[in-house]
């Protein structure tokens, strides 16, 4: 596993959401597995209740409603509806669409990144056994064991700390933002029933206290669902990136000078595992990444705005949401757009080494070899859509996604002017 941290704060991140509807993926904290139901038209009827708040209330009532407002307000303004309002409902309707591609993804790929994780997983802790091929068999003596803020080399784990910086306080989120939002008047489904409801009957207080009650509580569970689901990014494309790396990174410690031959297949067959893999995956992969990207960079952007020119319009609890957004796409962007490139080059660097260390074997057999490890290519992901590749994610993605954030952030304070809640 990558570290026991990481696992800590995924498991009571799983934990502390048992409150909620009953989601088709859990976590099995012993075996570090992860299990999900196969969705047939039987075992839908059991996740009917995660089906209607996400797709019914998040999707159709909130999401809709956001567009509705905000279309309209181009259309035919109404002077109580400001800026800010516009603002946050446009914000909204895009980290909707994430939450929403993410159901879609674990509903049409779930089975598939489940297994790809559980698979990593397993051939990480072999590796570490020593039951995988590694690159010498050592006696270690019994070490302390370190802190759990520590890796086994004693360094910082980072990794680790990142996903409890998310995972800890994130379900705790919509009880300071919901109550906050709904003194500061931001909930989204008055101004849509304003235009519907006879003003009459809209205007009675009795009208009014279960206007607002429902509004609660549907803008609670969206806002709950959303805290929840979007972790799955985490451990369904964040930590497997992160296991391949320490795979492959292990992997390129490996010398094949004067091995034996089934030490060498091993190798090969190894890395043929891990490169099938990620070939196997690569189409859905492009497309959430390119999704992942994007999404990033305009939630990024609008976060930087919300934190710059809302500090004395909004309230602080529902404040805090902009700064602690910026907070978990740079720690999603840091532990996923380097990783991906280091597995790109410690890929490059091993299979160029292991031509190397087989060219000077100067046994029959080797020469073979040497021609299987040449053939072999790189392990790289790609950004794509709908099958069409776009770019390689190289090192240049990092100040691209970052120059961009940037950029459209400076766009968006320069366009936009900010106007109180009224």
């Amino acid at each position: 596993m990558p570290t026991p941290l990481a696992f800590k704060a995924l498991t009571y991140n799983f934990k502390i959401n048992d409150r909620l509807c009953k989601l088709p993926i859990s976590h099995n904290p012993k075996s570090n597995q992860f299990v999900i139901t196969k969705l047939t038209s039987a075992s839908k009827a059991q996740y009917s209740a995660w089906f209607f708040n996400v797709f019914f209330l998040f999707l159709t009532c909130t999401m809709g409603s956001s567009g509705y407002v905000v279309i309209r307000q181009f259309i035919k303004p109404k002077q109580h509806i400001t800026m800010v309002h516009t603002i946050l409902y446009t914000m909204i309707s895009g980290a909707g669409s994430i939450v929403a591609g993410i159901v879609v993804y674990v509903v049409k790929y779930g089975e598939e990144a489940v297994d790809r994780v559980n698979w990593l997983v397993w051939f990480h802790e072999e590796q570490l056994k020593g039951t995988v091929v590694t690159s010498a068999k050592m006696k270690v003596k019994k070490a302390k064991k370190p802190p759990i803020w520590r890796n086994l080399s004693g360094d910082l784990d980072t990794f680790g700390l990142a996903m409890s910086a998310v995972f800890f306080p994130l379900p705790y989120i919509p009880l300071i933002a919901v109550p906050f939002g709904m003194i500061a008047n931001l909930d989204v489904y008055k101004f849509v029933l304003e235009d519907f409801i006879p003003t009459a009957v809209y205007e009675l207080i009795i009208v009014q206290i279960v206007i607002r009650s429902i509004s609660a509580v549907i803008a609670y569970i969206c806002f709950a669902e959303s805290v929840r689901i979007f972790p799955m990014i985490g451990y369904l494309a964040v930590l497997p990136i992160q296991l391949l790396t320490r795979i492959v990174g292990k992997m390129g410690k490996i010398d094949l000078t004067c091995r034996p031959i089934s030490h060498i297949l091993s190798v090969l067959y190894s890395y043929t595992q891990i490169s099938s893999l990620v070939l196997a995956m690569q189409e859905n992969d492009a497309t959430s990444n390119f999704l992942l990207l994007q999404t990033g960079i305009w939630l990024g952007a609008g976060s930087i705005y919300g934190t710059i020119r809302l500090h004395n319009v909004v309230p602080l609890g529902f404040y805090l949401i902009f700064p602690f957004f910026i907070l978990i796409v740079l720690i999603i962007t840091e532990q996923l757009l380097p990783v991906i490139v280091s597995i790109l080059e410690n890929s490059k660097t091993s299979l160029a080494q292991w031509v190397t260390q087989l060219s000077g074997n100067g046994r029959p057999e080797d020469k073979c070899l040497r021609r299987y490890f040449t053939a072999m290519r790189p392990i790289r992901y790609v950004a794509g859509l709908n099958g069409n590749y776009f770019y390689d994610i190289d090192n240049s993605i990092m100040t691209s996604f970052l120059c961009s954030i940037l950029d459209n952030a400076i766009n968006l304070l320069m366009s936009l002017p900010v106007v109180h809640v009224a």
